[in-house]
């Protein structure tokens, strides 16, 4: 394929997304990672965007292990950003699926802060999802501690999330804290699946590899992290898999009134 039908082929898939979300009456998000924004974005159950990290790929990386459930499930998805993966899966699999995004407009300067805000407006221009709700609170181990002895689900995610969420004000990261955030992780889902980074904070990965033998886990593979492959970036899977019940239910819904309350639930308006 040559570099000019290359870059034809790019303008024309990124026009054709544009006019999908001037369509849509929707202005695209904003990261400060390469300027656009940083997941896919879903658009009226439709891409409406390409972002910073190839989605597609993470997404049929997981999807034999949604499969595996026999009727609708429960998913929370932490650190969920434009909530390209909650979106896919309500829309695939009619999951309830519950995002939590900690990302807010007054930690301004602060990389994602600008999350909340972008993912309020998408889940507004997803009306046909009557399964999702998202949660506007930056998770601690005091706050995940609580919403776990609150909560249970089908399936987590933690896609890139723990060296966030284990890091101090001085982005010191320890093992137990590390440790602790997993150990959370894993008692709130019947499967957890986990992402890792090759480039930030390597050593969380390895930890994480350790928790995973430790715990007879699985790890799923790596993949690209960004979509410019020529950086060493990777991200790499864990698969926690906690029970053997997948029966789900065809009778799914969120979180209890008064945690959506207690973790500032923002969408839908209840």
């Amino acid at each position: 394929m040559s570099a000019i039908f290359k870059q034809t082929r790019f303008a024309a898939v990124a026009i054709l997304g544009l006019t999908l979300l001037a369509d849509k009456g929707f202005a695209a998000p904003k990261s400060p990672i390469g300027g656009g924004s940083y997941q896919d974005i879903i658009v009226g159950g439709d891409l409406a965007q390409k972002g910073y990290v190839p989605c597609a790929v993470r997404y049929e990386l997981i999807r034999p292990i949604l499969d595996l459930y026999e009727n609708k499930f429960t998913v929370l998805d932490v650190g969920a950003l434009e909530g390209y993966f909650s979106l896919k899966i309500a829309q695939d699999y009619g999951a309830f699926c519950t995002m939590v995004e900690g990302g807010s407009s007054d930690q301004k300067g602060k990389l994602y802060s600008y999350a909340q805000d972008n993912l309020l407006t998408i889940c507004k221009h997803n009306p046909q999802l009557n399964n999702i709700e998202m949660l506007a609170h930056r998770l601690t181990v005091p706050s995940l501690t609580k919403m776990a002895e609150q909560e249970h689900f089908d399936v987590v995610l933690a896609f890139l999330v723990v060296h966030l969420m284990a890091s101090d004000d001085k982005g010191h990261i320890s093992e137990d804290k590390v440790r602790e955030f997993v150990d959370i992780f894993l008692s709130m889902g019947n499967d957890v699946i986990i992402e890792t980074s090759t480039d930030c904070y390597l050593f969380v990965d390895t930890i994480v590899q350790e928790i995973c033998k430790e715990k007879n886990g699985r790890y799923l593979g790596e993949l690209p992290r960004v979509r410019n492959y020529k950086r060493p970036t990777r991200g790499r899977f864990y698969w926690f898999s906690q029970s053997d019940d997948r029966n789900g239910s065809n009778d799914v819904h969120g979180v209890s009134a008064e945690t959506f309350v207690e973790f500032n639930g923002i969408y839908p308006q209840k």
